[in-house]
């Protein structure tokens, strides 16, 4: 399998579970920390596809990462988000968006890993409609408004715990 790991610390969560379990995959990231752990792992064919460091982040924004991007056909992209409200998803930058919308392309896959905090927030820039997704892993505090207008697109709900205050520090 080919999997795209986008910059987050949700998506990187997903990562450290794949490395902890030595999937046999090739993976994409544009996140040098998810790069990290994922090279740890001798399973994981690794592919990071460049840019330039984002101030303040481990993330790679555009060339020659957006062109490599283009070009990719992957079975599974998990993709994270700053905020998610009136079923789009949105972000904090153009060059993260980009990204994103790339990765979303790149795949028939795409998983959003966001938490029930990310429903119903604006960022600056669009990145899609939530019918480019087909996954969302969120927790249960998802509001019920929100849940009923992504099953309605069709976009398929899973649900976990949340996790509360004092489970959620290191």
């Amino acid at each position: 399998h080919s999997v795209i790991f986008d910059s987050s610390s949700t998506v990187a969560e997903a990562a450290q579970a794949v490395a902890r379990r030595a999937v046999a995959i090739t993976a994409v990231t544009n996140d040098l920390a998810i790069a990290t752990a994922l090279a740890a792992q001798p399973a994981v064919r690794l592919i990071v596809p460049g840019g330039t460091l984002r101030a303040g982040s481990f993330t790679l924004i555009g060339e020659p990462g957006a062109s490599m991007l283009a070009g990719l056909h992957v079975d599974l992209a998990f993709v994270g988000i700053q905020a998610l409200s009136g079923l789009r998803l949105a972000d904090s930058s153009i060059e993260i968006c980009d990204m994103k919308r790339r990765m979303i392309a790149a795949t028939g896959q795409a998983v959003l890993l966001a938490d029930s905090s990310k429903f119903q927030q604006t960022s600056f820039c669009d990145v899609c409609g939530a019918e480019k997704i087909q996954h969302i892993v969120t927790d249960d505090r998802l509001p019920a408004r929100s849940r009923k207008a992504l099953e309605k697109l069709g976009v398929k709900l899973t649900i976990v715990p949340a996790k509360s205050p004092a489970e959620a520090r290191p």
